[in-house]
């Protein structure tokens, strides 16, 4: 998403208090979406996603499992989570990001546009498409004026509030999926499991990644389950990935078992 203010950047002894900051349109912008606590205001942006089975006990699927919220605060560096939600309980609902931002120039220059890379995570409940449209009603919705590319001078002058909105994919996303845990083959993989392991299995609804199997679900008509190797502390797409070599040698004896079992 880009918005626009002007032409070109014009320099802020000259132009100040007269022309837009288009950093500062796009800060308001996209801090509109979300409120202080981290919930998504955008109308509609969590209505799709279906409330966690009940299961025995009184508790629901977001139960399940460890919840490592003051571990994981502590060990990130962060003061609390936000909207102070469980693990599972915030996994399981899309989310809604801001990857970059960009715009301007060093030196005294008022910039005129500025542009972010706005990515969700969808869950299985989503649209694609759906969920984008509601993204770009809203950005109308706050007397944006929306474009595909970049607007011509006459253009720029005819609206106050210009915003370019390019979406990756078509809005089509896709990829998320998720298997009954009562599944025949999510039982059966449970069972394998645990005669490896002799233990209980924590089985929870979201991996939390892509992991494109969503095109086997759809052509071979099978249900999937993820089974998670690595290390919890493993930095995934951040500074210093790594994956623990215990966890590399447990993977292998934990497939080993599951092919054999």
């Amino acid at each position: 998403m880009t918005v626009f203010t002007a032409k070109q950047g014009m320099h802020s002894g000259n132009y100040g208090n007269w022309m837009p900051d288009a950093n500062v349109r796009l800060a308001q912008l996209i801090s509109s979406m979300v409120d202080t606590s981290g919930k998504v205001v955008i109308p509609g942006f969590y209505s799709d996603v279906l409330p966690f089975a009940p299961r025995r006990g009184g508790d629901d699927e977001s139960g399940a499992g460890p919840d490592p919220r003051d571990t994981q605060r502590i060990r990130r560096g962060r003061h609390r989570t936000a909207r102070r939600r469980r693990l599972q309980e915030g996994l399981n609902m899309p989310t809604f990001s801001v990857h970059t931002m960009s715009g301007g120039e060093v030196g005294g220059v008022i910039p005129a546009s500025a542009t972010a890379e706005i990515a969700m995570r969808l869950v299985k409940d989503n649209n694609g498409k759906v969920m984008v449209d509601r993204v770009v009603n809203y950005i109308r919705a706050q007397g944006y004026f929306i474009v595909d590319k970049d607007p011509d001078v006459a253009t720029l002058a005819a609206h106050d509030k210009i915003a370019k909105v390019v979406t990756r994919g078509g809005g089509d996303g896709g990829g998320a999926w998720r298997t009954d845990p009562n599944d025949p083959q999510a039982v059966f993989i449970t069972q394998a499991l645990q005669s490896v392991w002799g233990k209980d299995v924590v089985r929870i609804r979201t991996l939390g990644g892509g992991v494109p199997a969503t095109p086997f679900i759809d052509a071979f008509h099978v249900p999937v389950v993820g089974m998670s190797l690595a290390n919890y502390d493993d930095n995934q797409h951040s500074d210093n990935e790594n994956l623990r070599l215990g966890n590399l040698f447990d993977g292998i004896v934990t497939l080993a078992g599951v092919m054999g079992y």
